[in-house]
């Protein structure tokens, strides 16, 4: 049995309470009004409130699931039974309700007389069988998420707004019921309603029965007279034009667009610029990006009013608007999801590595393109939609919007807490796992990434990340494939990795930050790694990833990387092994790689680091030697050596070098010189430089 029948054994498949029987009733009969409004648009080509009641419930499909839902609890193993059960609930409760509206109205809801194999026209197999695979697709896919929003909402306030809901719906329901016993009452409702129809308005009681009736024959138009009443002006379709203006309907499908352009872009944009092509999108169904989205419908409600304004004015607003809005997502996202999704920190005129003067200037000019050049057309594009379809799409689309928004959320925020090492302790942990392991979130940008918070906000709190074991993992795509940094004001510690495979990522092993970050990355191990295709550096160890920064005295605000150890790591088809860059002040410390075999591009290079070991580890490059050293203290190579060296380059080159030492070296292909070194202080041990091969 799958884990999602197993998740719904645990959570669907439950003795509900009273309030989570109300919260699927009015879910379910929500659910239901929307799929019957859509039908009927495209039947009858208006848009009309289907619902028996005058809110926008169908309470048949509330009531089937609740049955449902109950009686099926023990047949989650029989899929068959499963499938019986429900055909014969929904059979047996739809035909209740339409022999009880007709006895108490005289009137049909529907009628399936033209149907084979129907009852009464109540009824029909055709039907039920529909309706009975639906409500199965429910219990399967549906039912699960439903269940998970419910564990996310507070209980409180869930428990407030379903006894609002429920008045409500009482006094629909009373309405409704007294509105049809006068229907009948009236017998010809239209002949009624016209010849008294002034005596009828000087009434709130006959005002609202008379709406009510209205809106029964536009939503039902297999009840008697409908024809009639439509003749008249029941009803009637009027000509307009789709989402005029500024509203919810326009506001939305720009919403739509930019999200969907939005995504293309940056996937564009990344593929221009690093060579990778990897998906950007924020939601785990569709290339759509949220930022992007919200973005363009913000930026439209509040930039409308200066459409006819002077470029500067659309300038300068945008530029602000930007800004800030970019700030603001990525506080949201650090925030909630426990990291930032892209950082400044190595640009100029940066704010705390969220925003900078570049991309305001960015936003400046996109406002205006937007607003004088795109949005007339798209706006254009969006009215010719003709109105019921207009209507019915937006309606489909926000729910499957809003559901894989929801999705996503919850599926993002377990990813987090996986990566901080908690256990599924619940039926919907379980299931996130199952369903959307970390295999198949594929992110932007880095797959695993470790942080402890940003500058002095991260060093008051103080809290490390620490205890951290990631292993048996697939990283495909993103920036990197294990990343540290760069917020880790509060430190990193005790991380191990292992048994992971990297295939196609920017770069493999990353730590990154820069001076101000401060904190101390520490004790970390890397074993049995497997990468290919990496399309920049497969290890990189950067504490000057803000490049504008200049030396200061060590401090709080020094970042510290020191005590790493890298071991039993393959690589091939890498742009380059990588790199380890220190800085003036806190040079790089205590770096040891093992049993490593590499091959790439350019090599491994080596800057201001010191107590930096290599043993038995073969790095090749196709231009440059492997391995470059500069302003670095106790180096030792031992056992290192070169399958493929470059012509006239040598393996090693030592610049203002202290204390290297080069042991059991034995390089088999011959080159000129195996190292050499400037203003370098070099220990040689036992070595063996095949014929023609020396020093």
């Amino acid at each position: 049995m799958s884990l999602a029948a197993e998740s719904h054994r645990n959570g669907a498949d439950m003795e509900y309470t009273i309030f989570q029987y109300i919260y699927f009733f009015f879910l379910y009969s929500f659910i239901g009004w929307v799929f019957e409004e859509v039908l009927v648009a495209f039947k009858y080509g208006r848009f009309v409130n289907r619902g028996f009641v005058n809110g926008p419930l169908c309470m048949k499909y509330g009531f089937c699931m609740i049955v449902i839902l109950t009686d099926v609890s023990d047949l989650m193993d029989n899929p068959f039974l499963q499938f019986v059960m429900c055909f014969v609930i929904i059979t047996v409760i739809q035909y209740v309700a339409a022999a009880l509206v007709r006895k108490i109205t005289g009137h049909r809801l529907w009628d399936y007389s033209g149907h084979k194999w129907n009852l009464n026209g109540y009824v029909s197999v055709r039907t039920s069988l529909f309706w009975s695979v639906t409500a199965m697709l429910c219990i399967w896919l549906v039912h699960p998420f439903l269940y998970i929003l419910y564990e996310l909402l507070p209980l409180r306030v869930l428990k407030v707004l379903e006894v609002v809901l429920l008045v409500l719906f009482a006094v629909d329901v009373l309405v409704t019921a007294a509105t049809m016993l006068k229907w009948k009452i009236q017998g010809n409702v239209y002949d009624t309603v016209a010849a008294g129809l002034e005596k009828t308005k000087q009434s709130i009681g006959e005002k609202l029965i008379f709406m009510i009736q209205k809106r029964m024959y536009r939503a039902f138009p297999e009840m008697k007279h409908q024809e009639k009443s439509e003749a008249d002006g029941f009803g009637k379709p009027v000509n307009r034009v789709f989402a005029k203006g500024l509203c919810f309907d326009k506001l939305f499908w720009i919403f739509f667009i930019s999200a969907l352009v939005g995504d293309w872009i940056e996937t564009v944009f990344v593929w221009a610029t690093s060579g990778v092509l990897m998906s950007r999108s924020s939601l785990l169904y569709g290339t759509f990006s949220i930022v992007w989205g919200l973005g363009g419908a913000i930026a439209t409600g509040l930039l409308y009013s200066l459409q006819k304004r002077n470029d500067r004015y659309i300038f300068i607003a945008g530029f602000f608007m930007g800004g800030v809005y970019e700030y603001s997502c990525s506080v949201f996202t650090e925030v909630v999801f426990g990291t930032s999704f892209w950082d400044y920190s190595h640009m100029p005129f940066n704010i705390n590595g969220r925003i900078n003067l570049l991309f305001c200037f960015f936003w400046g000019v996109l406002a205006i393109v937007w607003l004088k050049l795109l949005y007339p057309a798209v706006s254009r594009v969006i009215e010719k939609i003709p109105p019921v379809a207009g209507k019915v799409l937006t309606y489909i689309l926000v729910f499957a919007m809003a559901l894989d928004m929801l999705i996503s959320s919850v599926a993002l925020m377990r990813y987090v807490d996986r990566k901080q090492q908690a256990g599924a302790d619940t039926a919907v942990e379980q299931f996130l796992d199952h369903t959307y392991p970390d295999s198949f979130i594929s992110v932007g940008d880095d797959c695993i990434t470790i942080k402890s918070g940003r500058d002095a906000d991260g060093r008051k709190y103080g809290k490390a990340c620490e205890n951290i074991t990631i292993t048996n993992c697939v990283m495909l795509s993103g920036h990197g494939g294990v990343v540290i940094g760069s917020e880790m004001s509060g430190g990193v510690r005790r991380v191990t990795i292992s048994n992971c495979v990297f295939d196609g990522t920017d770069s493999g092993i990353r730590l990154k930050s820069s001076r101000g970050r401060g904190g101390v990355v520490e004790e970390i191990r890397v074993d049995n790694i497997v990468m290919k295709n990496i399309q920049r550096n497969a290890f990189i160890f950067d504490l000057f990833y803000d490049k504008e920064s200049k030396v200061e005295p060590v401090s709080e605000r020094t970042p510290v990387f020191r005590n790493i150890h890298l071991s039993n790591i393959t690589g091939s088809d890498i742009k380059q092994i990588g790199y380890i860059k220190g800085i003036e002040e806190m040079p790089v410390q205590g770096l040891s790689f093992s049993n490593i075999n590499m091959k790439a591009e350019v090599g491994f290079i080596v800057d201001i680091a010191e107590d930096i070991r290599f043993d038995n580890v073969d790095f090749s490059s196709q231009t440059g030697s492997p391995w470059q050293f500069s302003k670095c203290k106790q180096i030792v190579l031992n056992n290192v050596r070169s399958k493929y060296p470059v012509n006239q380059h040598p393996i090693v080159t030592f610049e203002d070098v202290d204390n290297a030492i080069i042991n059991n070296c034995f390089q088999m292909t011959p080159v000129k010189d195996f190292y050499k070194a400037n203003n370098s202080h070099i220990i040689e041990g036992h070595n063996y430089w095949k014929k023609e091969s020396f020093k």
